[in-house]
């Protein structure tokens, strides 16, 4: 049985991977994306989803927590988890004068992870996205001479990261964990000037910067008791870090067919900053029953650099909150044993877009169905919210996002007896 529940989840594998590159084409569509490395995706999991985010202090035997690398020593012993996420995004965007709807929906992550050493090592292993660029901008300008000018700005591109973890149990209440990460990915960004004087010559800049390189983040997480419940203290950190980039700059003068390359800079050689950044969480839980916890994670934004050029980044923040209630995990009533979540956010973004901050704030909430008696799950949450504002020529994005994870829970390691 359990070789076919095996089967079943590679031959599923192989079907979200066979489509991955037309998920990966289209994380998103918003015009804040083309700021910086563009939209940075959250680094939610399965239940985080539903509960606002929270994670950094979260310990989960059957589900795996990439907000924070020490949470892997929760797993039990014999154990190989996998998991699988896509996400589906609707998003209203509003200026003061239009509104557009999209729809992006790409696969959020890939991973699996299980024990070395029961009780002292535990290791986690996946694919993540980091940032997201798409957008397509069009508007027109007069000149001094009443001649019209229309830009067009595009842009296209993700950044993801391969992730290999190793956790320990430092002791019976405290762990830690190091991530090593891969980067690597391409934005694209294309700027075009377009005259309507005929006699004029359209100008076309195209900006293709690939990234690949390693980079590392830690996280600890302390566990204690308190009467019937159990308490976990989590921390998060990533040390400034400059990943190497080459960019490929060409700019073009077309006239009617007549097209001219003015510059060709190809792989110019640089690096961009990825910023200090600090997390810290707190998990209180009812065993089997109820848990809450709340999260703040920060981000140096304004120290960072791309090939040279601060960007005018801001310094970034988000605070989280939610929890999880199970009516009764040992009821033969499905409902009874199905995980019901909730959460809300608020976060200001690194940008600051003609003299107003970015903010994003929304709600959510979600359920954890249990697969028969298993310990695998499917995971699925619904979240709403706003970004952004009509103020300042600016545009508001409100949004719905819809996530499903399957987490995959077997225990491989088991020796068969016979009699």
């Amino acid at each position: 049985m359990k070789k076919k529940f095996f089967i079943k989840s590679v031959f599923f594998l192989i079907f979200l991977l066979s489509n991955f590159s037309i998920f990966s084409q289209n994380n998103t569509s918003s015009p804040y994306s083309m700021f910086g490395i563009g939209d940075l995706e959250n680094k939610k999991f399965g239940i985080s989803n539903a509960m606002g985010g929270v994670g950094i202090g979260v310990r989960n035997p059957y589900i795996l927590n990439f907000t924070n690398p020490a949470s892997y020593s929760s797993m039990d012993t014999l154990t190989f988890l996998f998991s699988v996420g896509i996400k589906n995004k609707i998003t209203i965007s509003e200026t003061e004068n239009d509104e557009t709807l999209t729809n992006d929906m790409n696969l959020h992550h890939l991973s699996f992870g299980f024990p070395v050493i029961f009780k002292k090592w535990y290791v986690s292993c996946g694919l993540l996205p980091y940032s997201s660029i798409g957008y397509d901008i069009n508007y027109n300008s007069e000149t001094d001479n009443n001649d019209d000018i229309k830009y067009t700005y595009q842009g296209v591109g993700n950044l993801n990261k391969v992730y290999f973890t190793n956790t320990f149990l430092l002791k019976e209440k405290f762990s830690f964990g190091l991530n090593a990460s891969y980067m690597f990915g391409s934005i694209e960004k294309i700027k075009l000037v377009q005259p309507e004087d005929i006699n004029s010559w359209d100008l076309k800049t195209n900006r293709k910067t690939q990234i690949s390189d390693v980079f590392f983040d830690f996280g600890f997480q302390y566990t204690d008791s308190l009467k019937d419940f159990e308490y976990t203290l989590g921390f998060t950190f990533a040390n400034k870090t400059e990943l190497k980039a080459e960019v490929n700059k060409v700019s073009e003068q077309s006239f009617f067919n007549l097209l001219d390359t003015l510059e060709n800079s190809i792989y110019e050689k640089g690096d961009i900053t990825l910023p200090n950044s600090f997390g810290l969480g707190f998990i209180l839980r009812k065993k089997n029953k109820t848990t809450w916890g709340i999260d703040f994670a920060y981000e140096n934004w304004k120290e960072s650099k791309f090939f040279g050029e601060n960007n005018d980044l801001e310094n970034s923040f988000s605070l989280m909150t939610g929890g999880e209630y199970v009516p009764n995990y040992r009821s033969i009533k499905y409902f009874q044993r199905v995980k019901y979540r909730y959460g809300a956010h608020f976060s200001k973004s690194y940008l600051k877009l003609n003299g107003e901050n970015i903010f994003d704030y929304g709600l959510s909430f979600g359920f954890g169905f249990p697969l028969s008696r298993k310990k695998s799950t499917i995971n699925i949450s619904f979240a709403i919210g706003q970004r952004g504002t009509t103020k300042q020529n600016l545009i508001k994005e409100s949004y719905a996002v819809i996530n499903i994870n399957f987490s995959l829970h077997e225990n491989w390691f088991t020796r068969r007896q016979f009699n």
